[in-house]
């Protein structure tokens, strides 16, 4: 692996814990810069509007301050519509060069060698993304990506950092502690806007 890259960290962070940190700062020590990028509304991500994007905004903020190598870039979130990956990677490489990569889940290359991954079948021009685009392949030691199912382009970064986004709205919807799952910063700023305070489902 080299250290030059660019790589984007997309995700509805919502909200931003710990292990989106610990992955930040894992994808800089062997990949290089990350650009951590929250999500504007996204018709597959329901969960996106649970909170408004300026709490995204400011949450990802608080979680990701001061990781060496790592920026937030809130166009995205910032923007009412939905940005496309392929438009996200034309932008990135006019601003970075060619050397950019996105960071994406292993659920999202199953079937590629079928053609039937869900970049392929349902993402905007996805067989030109899947051919041509850099891909990290973040997966867990116990379910890694068959080689076969790799994108042309890609790598694969093992990452075993428990942790769920959606665990912890459903342990504020409780009442219960999330303590030691988001940063302290973060931690007071949900309880101080009273975030996630009703019970919803999302991804």
């Amino acid at each position: 692996m080299n250290n030059d890259k660019i790589v984007c960290f997309g995700g509805s962070f919502n909200p931003t814990a710990i292990h989106h940190r610990l992955i930040a700062e894992r994808l800089t020590w062997e990949f290089g810069r990350v650009v951590a990028i929250p999500c504007g509304m996204r018709p597959d991500k329901a969960s996106a509007g649970l909170v408004s994007a300026n709490h995204r905004a400011e949450m990802a903020l608080l979680t990701f301050a001061r990781i060496p190598n790592v920026v937030v870039d809130l166009s995205d979130v910032a923007n009412e519509d939905f940005a496309r990956t392929y438009d996200l990677d034309l932008k990135m490489k006019a601003r970075y060069g060619d050397n950019v990569w996105h960071a994406i889940g292993t659920d999202l290359v199953t079937g590629g060698a079928r053609g039937e991954s869900e970049i392929q079948r349902r993402w905007y021009k996805g067989q030109e993304l899947w051919n041509k685009a850099n891909f990290i392949v973040m997966s867990r030691s116990g379910s890694r990506a068959g080689d076969e199912d790799l994108p042309p382009h890609s790598e694969v970064l093992i990452v075993d950092f428990p942790g769920s986004s959606t665990e912890i709205r459903n342990r504020l919807a409780r009442g219960e502690s999330i303590e030691g799952l988001v940063t302290p910063t973060v931690e007071r700023y949900i309880l101080e806007n009273k975030l996630y305070t009703s019970k919803r489902s999302g991804g």
